[in-house]
């Protein structure tokens, strides 16, 4: 009998231990904040997913963005629908970032915004983005097409 408790008791904790590694990959590698309304998740694949509504914050070189710490995972940026604007330095230096994917809602791109990604090799815009700040693509030396 005691066996048997002992025996349930490791298999109820593989379970657990299973769900929970189940759970964290269903959520990714990390996630935060970027806007007053701005989310962002970042995947263990490497893409880095922007969602909520409004603009991604404007930061300074000095003050880099809130998933700075993963810029070397960082491979693919897929921008939300109801994202209006990318601030200033937002995705600056990540140097393995290979595609942007924005959606129709983004209006605005300020400065240095993909500056210094040197793989990042096109980016395709959307009709209603009406203002692109200097520098948004800075040292982009992959950069090809801006369609």
């Amino acid at each position: 009998m005691k066996l048997v408790k002992k025996s349930m008791a490791v298999v109820l904790a593989v379970v657990m231990i299973c769900s929970l590694a189940s759970a964290a990959g269903a959520l990714g590698l990390a996630e935060g904040t970027c806007g007053l309304d701005a989310t962002w998740q970042l995947s263990f694949s490497g893409t880095l997913t922007v969602g909520g509504h409004g603009d991604i914050k404007s930061y300074t070189p000095r003050a880099n963005s809130d998933f700075r710490n993963y810029s070397s995972k960082i491979k693919a940026v897929i921008i939300g629908s109801e994202i209006t604007g990318i601030g200033a330095y937002a995705f600056q230096a990540l140097p393995v970032l290979t595609s942007v994917k924005l959606s129709e809602s983004v209006l605005k791109i300020d400065k240095y915004a993909f500056a210094d990604c040197p793989l990042l090799a096109e980016i395709t815009l959307t009709e209603s983005v009406f203002y692109i700040g200097s520098y948004a693509f800075s040292n982009c030396t992959s950069l090809q097409n801006i369609i």
